[in-house]
C-alpha cells in the first residue's frame, strides 16, 4: 500500500526579515513503499529496504542537496560538507534537511515553486551497492546503497511519487 504523497508547504520566517523559508526538508526516498519502475523486460516495482542507507550514512558521505539533480549544470544548494545538509533515516525512508540561502535567485525560484506546490516531489542520486530480486522477477529490492558523490533533489516527478519535498522557515 502506498502512501499519499504529503503537501508542499511553506511559511515566510516572521522576524528574520526574509520573505522565504529557509529550510528545504522532505523525505528522499521512502522504504517498504514500492513503485513501478521499467527496465529492457518490461516494468518490475522497485522496493527500497528500510536498512539501505544504514553502512553509507555510517561512512559520513559526501552528498549535495539539488533541484532536478542539477539538470543542466545547477550549483549546490545544500552539501554535507559544510553540515547545511543533514541526512537521516526515519520510520519513513531517507529523510533530509538542508539550510538553503534564499538570497541566491535558483534557490528563491525552488523555494516558491515548494510554496505553491509546482514542486513537491523528492528523489536521491545513489549507487547499488546489493539488491536482490523476487523469484518471478516481479520485484527488486535495493538492500543497501552507496550516497558518496550523490544527491537529494527536490525534483518535479521522482520515481517513487510518494517521496516529496516541502519548505519552511529556518528555526531559532
Amino acid at each position: 500500500a502506498s502512501a499519499a504523497p504529503a503537501t508542499a508547504s511553506g511559511r515566510a520566517a516572521a522576524d528574520s526579515g526574509s520573505a522565504l523559508p529557509e529550510n528545504v526538508f522532505g523525505i528522499a526516498s521512502r522504504t517498504e513503499v514500492g513503485y513501478e519502475m521499467w527496465d529492457m523486460f518490461g516494468p518490475y516495482t522497485e522496493v527500497v529496504d528500510p536498512e539501505a542507507f544504514d553502512g553509507t550514512l555510517a561512512a559520513e558521505p559526501l552528498v549535495e542537496f539539488a533541484l532536478n539533480h542539477s539538470a543542466g549544470g545547477g550549483a549546490p544548494m545544500a552539501h554535507t560538507r559544510n553540515d547545511t545538509l543533514t541526512l537521516s533515516v526515519t520510520d519513513e525512508g531517507l529523510a533530509y534537511d538542508a539550510r538553503v540561502d534564499t538570497t541566491r535567485t535558483d534557490v528563491s525560484d525552488m523555494v516558491k515553486a515548494l510554496q505553491r506546490g509546482d514542486l513537491a516531489e523528492a528523489s536521491f542520486k545513489f549507487r547499488i551497492v546489493r539488491g536482490q530480486w523476487s523469484p518471478d522477477y516481479s520485484e527488486y529490492r535495493i538492500l543497501e546503497v552507496d550516497l558518496n558523490r550523490g544527491d537529494v533533489s527536490a525534483v518535479n516527478f521522482g520515481a517513487n511519487p510518494t517521496a516529496t519535498s516541502s519548505a519552511r522557515a529556518l528555526q531559532q
